[in-house]
C-alpha cells in the first residue's frame, strides 16, 4: 500500500479518537475504577489475613504501571494526534505512529501480565475455603 493511502487510514483513526474525546480527557473512567480495585484489593487482603496477598499487590502494580506508561507514552501522543485532525502530517509522523503502536503493546502487556496474578490469588483463596491447599 502506498505512504499516503497509510496517511490517510490514521488520520482517520485518529478523528474518531479526537471526537470520542481520548485525546482530551486521557484515561476512561473504567481504567481508573479498575486500578482503585486492585489496589483495594490488595489492601483488604493483607488486613484480613488472606492467601496470596503478593499475588494481589503484584496484579495492582503491574495495572498501575500499565496506566502510568499510558499517561507517559500513549497519551502525549493522543494530544499530538488531535492537532492533526484538520491540519497537515507533519513529515515524522511515523514516529509517532510508532510510539503510540508500542505504548499500546506494552500497556496490554502489563495489563495481561496482572490477569493472572489476580486469578491466582482468587483461585487459591476458592481452594483454602474447600479445605485444599495447594
Amino acid at each position: 500500500m502506498h505512504r499516503i493511502s497509510y496517511v490517510a487510514q490514521d488520520r482517520a483513526l485518529h478523528r474518531r479518537h479526537a471526537r470520542r474525546g481520548h485525546a482530551r480527557h486521557g484515561l476512561l473512567p473504567p481504567d481508573a475504577a479498575a486500578g482503585v480495585a486492585l489496589v483495594l484489593n490488595a489492601y483488604f487482603t493483607r488486613e484480613h489475613g488472606w492467601p496470596n496477598f503478593r499475588l494481589a499487590l503484584a496484579a495492582a502494580v503491574l495495572f498501575a504501571a500499565a496506566l502510568v506508561l499510558w499517561w507517559i507514552v500513549v497519551h502525549p501522543v493522543n494530544v499530538e494526534l488531535a492537532k492533526w485532525v484538520n491540519g497537515p502530517v507533519p513529515s515524522d509522523w511515523v514516529r509517532w505512529r510508532a510510539r503510540w503502536e508500542w505504548g499500546h503493546a506494552f500497556n496490554t502487556l502489563c495489563s495481561l501480565r496482572a490477569l493472572p496474578h489476580l486469578s491466582g490469588r482468587s483461585l487459591r483463596k476458592a481452594r483454602l475455603r474447600r479445605g485444599v491447599d495447594l
